[in-house]
């Protein structure tokens, strides 16, 4: 039987080394060997488990059996020759879409892994690469595999091993692949602690590339048998298997999540992104043919397929290929209708497991992060820039989040769907930047919606491209984002019961609208969730307060002037939200007394002061942990808000305070866990500071403030927010006349945005007071509109690393922009008269650069017509 074993082992090993040299399809020939050693493996498996579970006989004739088998591996292990001699002259593809492919959209990953490789420095040992299943992670190792010319050059005793470790992989399987990738025997009653002793002694002393696809679960290398250089006492490896100084050891793995790569101890860690939007286009249209493409109704609706696609290089090729026959554009218009509904299989025509590998990071998620996630891919559309602050409050308000600690659990959240590739980074524009917003990519939310069962059936996103909602749909629909067409349908008659006699109950639960909504043709009384946000609503329709169940109010920015005295029906009311609403200017006595389970009332930057009748019902109705946003007046208010320890201010908005100097260690010490903060209005105030206390150490409280607002604050003149440490990272500077500078800016060294507005006086940011060279370390944004005197960004040596995106209008004394890093991409957003600036200062005067120039005056010429202008300088 050990002879037998060893057979099926050496056969095993020779079909291992098969697909290492050439991973793509080959001849019947190949195919049938190929074929043959599967079955000898199955067999051999077989016989093995009827030999030790049976008797002296069966033994006996097992034994037989076995015997005949190893003569049959014996024949197939000699036609493997024949195999090699057809594989050499064919050249070895890296993969279907890859194939000499001249988009070289894996050059820059793979010169990065080719530099680790080169690189000898003893902390250059593991590289962990990871991104969505289907961004080609795959198609890159083997890449990587087999250009040994690049890494290893004429040194004939590197060795390349590649693994490809698959969804059940285990240690000791991974163990089986590497002994057979070395020609090495191996018996099913090793242990794992000596298979990785026989590795460690084969690998002892030699150069070697180790790469492994798809790791699911992370583990110690030493387990296997590549230790580090440095053994452990304890160590099941060779004693002897310190490398030599010219010895290469590198690992290179695949993995779907960050927290795989770094819970492996990886050295560096690349994360592969999707496509851009041109190389996407270019792997489609490949893949496609241009003549199809040629028909201009299907080349838009190739745009749109993209889109669908998600990017992703996978998706792309394969959807491509099946549409590569279909010429007619009704065909095209049900492949993109088909994958919508998440039916991938339905349009490459074939059983694609590439949802199902998507769906994997999904399904390793707790029961209250799937339900997070499931929120966002219910409301907003595929690939849309969603603002983090409003996933973390739409969460609260579901109460999938601790109230307490709901920012902070929240961004955790967000980062371990980021890490779980479930999210991505938002993008950067006039109103959204990757750091404040997020995306769905569409095959994630294609991959989510396919386990649901047909849950989504009665969820309505805000899409547009959905179906609007019927007479039929509007009373069973669960969860809506309304669109304007959906509220026509509403308005256009009341929806009865059977007999006529009332208006039908409405299943709805969660129900989001940008516009103005009439309730009187349908009753809601099951909804749970209403978000009016920036709806023009000067008054609250009184169907509102019939809804008994209603948990969550969001009627910010929608220019409501009056609360009604029967808001306090709402006694289920857990989560209000007001703010933004200059209009409103009190709550009616008696209201807030009457919410014994509310959570939070937020009247931040409202016109409603915060008063003593008001802090009075709130210490009435003894709530605990009450979460809440105010628009404070005075100092006096403050005290008195101070004596409620049960209160929690998360946001605070001062207004109109008459004093010359704002000292918020003094103001706000107690409120340790504020979350955003705005100054403004105010003919009176001069300065803000930190504090005014002369101490040796400076106590750091605000450790939550995360934004921080200056507005219309016409005589202020200096700001000082030492000490450093603070955690704000947005900073917005809008109507303060007399300030020249935002010098005080350089201490917030977790700043990631600055936006400055409407001061006239401001010539820079950083003044030459600075006379060392200071930074601002994680600034990406910096948006600059109607500033007449401003002049430069920095007076002073001032260092931008991070920044990623200019917004510049209204600045006519600007001379330019800090020297740009030639490697790094910048989005500039620019009216004309800076684009002019640039223009003179990029474009030389040479005759070589006419067609530069040329492109520059069409550009020119399209701002004079109104179109803005949106630069990515390099």
């Amino acid at each position: 039987m050990d002879d037998y074993e060893h057979a099926v082992q050496r056969v095993v090993a020779m079909k291992s080394d098969f697909i290492l040299s050439d991973p793509s399809s080959s001849s019947q020939q190949a195919d049938k060997w190929l074929k043959r050693v599967d079955l000898l493996h199955t067999e051999k498996e077989r016989i093995r488990e009827c030999y030790n579970k049976g008797g002296f006989f069966k033994r006996w004739y097992y034994a037989r059996q076995a015997l005949k088998e190893t003569k049959k591996a014996d024949d197939i292990g000699g036609q493997f020759k024949e195999i090699l001699v057809e594989l050499k002259p064919r050249p070895r593809p890296v993969s279907g879409w890859l194939s000499d492919d001249p988009l070289l959209i894996m050059k820059p990953y793979a010169e990065k892994i080719i530099a680790f490789i080169k690189n000898t420095d003893a902390d250059s040992k593991l590289l962990g690469i990871w991104g969505m299943p289907g961004v080609g992670k795959s198609m890159l190792l083997r890449q990587i595999s087999m250009s040994r010319s690049q890494y290893a050059g004429d040194d004939s005793s590197f060795q390349v091993l590649y693994i490809d470790a698959g969804l059940d992989c285990t240690i000791s399987k991974i163990q089986k692949s590497l002994l057979g990738l070395m020609g090495l025997a191996s018996t099913p009653d090793i242990t794992e602690g000596a298979q990785a002793f026989t590795i460690a002694n084969y690998l002892c002393g030699k150069s070697f590339l180790l790469l492994i696809d798809g790791v699911r679960e992370p583990f110690s290398l030493a387990r296997i048998g590549i230790p580090d250089e440095e053994v452990a006492p304890d160590s099941a490896v060779a004693p002897d298997s310190a490398v030599a100084p010219h010895v290469r050891r590198k690992v290179i793995f695949t993995a779907h999540t960050h927290f795989i790569c770094a819970s492996m101890g990886s050295d560096s860690i690349i994360q592969m992104m999707c496509p851009s939007e041109n190389d996407a286009l270019k792997i489609f249209s490949r893949a496609v043919g241009t003549e199809v493409l040629e028909d201009a109704r299907v080349s838009a609706l190739a745009s749109v397929i993209i889109k669908e696609c998600g990017r992703l290089p996978e998706a792309l090729w394969s959807v491509g290929l099946s549409m590569s026959i279909k010429e007619d554009p009704e065909e095209w218009e049900l492949a993109l209708k088909l994958l919508r509904q998440a039916k991938l299989h339905l349009v490459t025509h074939k059983k694609d497991d590439l949802l199902d590998r998507l769906r994997c990071s999904y399904d390793d998620l707790e029961d209250n992060i799937k339900e997070c996630l499931l929120l966002i891919c219910s409301l907003w559309s595929d690939d849309t820039n969603i603002s983090i602050d409003s996933i973390i409050l739409w969460w609260r308000g579901m109460g999938l989040l601790d109230d307490f600690n709901a920012h902070r659990e929240g961004f955790a959240y967000i980062k371990m769907l980021q890490q779980h590739c479930l999210l991505e980074k938002g993008q950067n524009t006039l109103t959204t930047s990757e750091d404040t917003h997020v995306r769905m990519n569409p095959m994630i939310r294609k991959a989510i919606i396919k386990t649901l069962n047909g849950r989504e059936a009665n969820w309505y996103p805000d899409s547009s491209w959905r179906t609007s909602l019927t007479e039929k749909t509007w009373p069973a629909a669960q969860r809506v984002w309304a669109s304007p067409k959906d509220l026509e349908m509403l308005k256009k008659k009341s929806y009865l019961d059977p007999r006529n006699e009332k208006l039908l109950q409405s299943n709805l639960q969660v129900l989001v609208s940008r516009f103005a909504i009439k309730f009187d043709h349908c009753r809601f009384d099951e909804l749970v969730f209403l978000d009016l946000e920036g709806a023009n609503i000067p008054n609250l329709p009184q169907r509102v307060f019939s809804m008994k169940n209603l948990e969550y109010l969001n009627v910010a920015s929608t220019g409501i002037r009056s609360v009604p005295v029967n808001l306090r029906d709402l006694s289920r009311l857990k989560y209000l939200t007001l703010r933004r609403n200059p209009s409103l200017e009190n709550i009616p006595t008696g209201v807030i007394v009457r919410m014994k389970e509310l959570k939070l009332l937020d009247l931040f930057d409202t016109g409603c002061f915060l008063s003593t009748a008001l802090i009075n019902e709130v210490k009435e109705a003894e709530i605990d942990n009450f979460l809440a946003g105010f628009t404070v007046g005075n100092e006096n208010v403050l005290s008195e808000l101070r004596e409620l320890p049960q209160v929690c201010p998360l946001y605070m908005c001062l207004s109109g305070f008459q004093v010359k100097k704002v000292d918020l260690l003094h103001m706000l010490a107690d409120f340790d866990r504020l979350y955003e903060l705005q100054i403004k209005s105010s003919n009176k105030v001069r300065s803000i500071v930190y504090t005014d206390l002369v101490v040796q150490n400076t106590p750091k409280i605000f450790a939550c403030l995360r934004k921080f607002e200056i507005n219309n604050l016409q005589n202020l003149e200096t700001v000082d927010l030492q000490p450093e440490g603070l955690s704000i990272k947005s900073v917005t500077v809008c109507g303060c006349s007399k300030l020249t500078d935002l010098t005080w800016i350089i201490s917030l060294v977790n700043l990631e945005e600055l936006i400055v507005k409407d001061c006239c006086s401001i010539r820079t940011l950083v003044s030459s007071r600075e006379t060392q060279e200071v930074g601002l370390p994680k600034l990406k944004k910096v948006e600059l509109h109607d500033l007449p005197e401003f002049r430069t960004l920095s007076e002073a040596s001032l260092s931008l690393e991070s920044i990623t995106h200019y917004c510049v209008f209204q600045c006519c004394k600007l001379s330019g922009l800090p020297k740009l890093d030639p490697e790094e991409r910048v989005l500039l957003d620019c009216d004309e008269d800076f684009w002019n600036i640039i223009l003179q200062a990029v474009v030389p005067a040479s005759k070589s650069c006419a067609l530069i120039a040329a492109l520059m005056r069409l550009i020119l010429k399209l701002i004079s017509l109104g179109t803005r202008v949106r630069v990515a300088a390099v």
